[in-house]
């Protein structure tokens, strides 16, 4: 018995952490380490228009950042920044979940856009729930000029 446990301690740690096979290290290359921007209108409660630019970066570590900006009709401004945790949750990752209680499914991603469809619970075991629908773009860096 003890000789099993060691023989089994001794294979689990023999294997590579972060594995992906080919499908998954492709959606991983895709979709992190980017910056994923949109931009849109909206109003506030008390109907004052605004356009609110999002700008989404996700590390391969699980941690990602939401900053966002809203310019109002008036002209002043807002920043606010989200610190969260993220994790895909099937092997296709194809599906998110983040640290708080939303849902992403990937509709399409490549290299420059990332469709997503938003929802609160899980969209597996909890069908025809209201989703919403959000387009990213992929911010590219550009090195500074000299």
């Amino acid at each position: 018995m003890f000789f099993t446990f060691c023989g089994l301690f001794l294979l689990q740690s023999c294997v590579k952490e972060g594995y992906y096979d080919p499908g998954q290290q492709s959606v991983v290359e895709q979709f992190t380490d980017k910056d994923w921007e949109r931009s849109y209108e909206s109003s506030t409660m008390d109907g004052i228009k605004c356009t609110i630019h999002e700008l989404w970066r996700f590390e391969k570590n699980g941690k990602c950042t939401r900053k966002s900006m809203t310019v109002y009709e008036n002209g002043k401004t807002e920043e606010n920044v989200i610190y969260d945790r993220w994790a895909f949750f099937t092997s296709n990752f194809r599906f998110l979940h983040f640290g708080s209680t939303t849902f992403w499914e990937i509709e399409k991603l490549t290299d420059t856009e990332l469709h997503i469809c938003q929802t609160y619970e899980d969209p597996l075991s909890v069908p025809g729930q209201d989703k919403t629908y959000f387009k990213f773009t992929c911010k590219q860096h550009k090195a500074p000029a000299n």
